[in-house]
């Protein structure tokens, strides 16, 4: 009986013993996110301005969720992927700009600006807006974008 219950002591202690070191989330710092992040969002502006919609959705994960400056809203990689097939030929010299991010373990919030020129219905024009996404980095240390918006700035009423 005494060998069972050292025996069962010991699965125990065992059982309670943390996760080994490789299972556990790499620490980042600050500056390290900030740097990956930077870089999925140069190549994101130069996939866009190459008009390559696929290569651009691939940044997302096969859940997120994407709003357009109307409010549309496309959920899933394929339907942001269709989206950008359609936008991406009316527009060029897409540039964009990170303001700020805001990191919380493996989730990062970042915000900025952009502008681009569109064809409109009266010819060329500056479009100038916010986005905002979450993005997380995934099991292979990639980073992923699970949601993204994008703002025009709307006039404040007369009132204000």
């Amino acid at each position: 009986m005494r060998i069972s219950v050292l025996a069962l002591l010991a699965l125990v202690a065992v059982g309670c013993q943390p996760p080994p070191q490789a299972d556990v989330a790499p620490e980042r710092t600050l500056a390290e996110v900030e740097a990956d992040f930077e870089a999925l969002r140069a190549e994101w502006q130069s996939l866009a301005n190459a008009d390559d919609a696929a290569g651009v959705a691939a940044f997302y994960t096969e859940d997120a969720v994407f709003v357009d400056t109307y409010g549309n809203v496309y959920s899933g990689r394929e339907a942001i992927q269709a989206y950008f097939e359609g936008s991406f030929p009316t527009g060029s010299d897409l540039a964009i700009e990170t303001a700020e991010t805001v990191v919380e373990g493996d989730m990062a919030v970042g915000r900025g600006t952009f502008s681009q020129t569109v064809q409109g219905p009266e010819g060329e024009l500056r479009l100038n807006g916010m986005w905002m996404t979450a993005s997380i980095y995934q099991a292979d240390g990639s980073v992923k974008i699970r949601m993204h918006q994008s703002m025009q700035p709307a006039e404040p009423p007369p009132s204000m």
